[in-house]
């Protein structure tokens, strides 16, 4: 919706209906009900404010920032987590485990 819309017609039609219902209690509602029916009136109305002022605010864009280049990785021992060079081509030479077979059930 257009904050013009807004601004100059949904906001008046909930002024118009808060003094019509809640203030003036033209359709005879007892205290609850114009106290929730306020309480909804007041609260559309904040909520097509708080519309209207994000919409005409100019959106604010971060820069950009370029990633930072890390150094060499550099770490020692086997199965080191830093893997540089041959295309990260990963290959440990461990043997492989044995496989567990499940107990029977008798």
């Amino acid at each position: 919706m257009e904050p013009v819309f807004i601004e100059r017609f949904l906001l008046v039609v909930c002024a118009a209906a808060f003094f019509g219902l809640v203030i003036n209690n033209t359709m005879s509602f007892n205290p609850l009900q114009r106290i929730g029916l306020g309480t909804a009136l007041v609260g559309v109305s904040l909520f097509l404010g708080a519309t209207v002022y994000k919409a005409t605010q100019p959106a604010t864009i971060a820069p950009i920032e370029q990633p930072k280049t890390s150094g060499d990785a550099a770490t020692s021992g086997p199965n080191s987590p830093a893997v540089s060079g041959s295309g990260n081509d990963i290959n440990y030479d461990q043997s492989a485990h044995p496989e567990k077979k499940p107990p029977k059930k008798e």
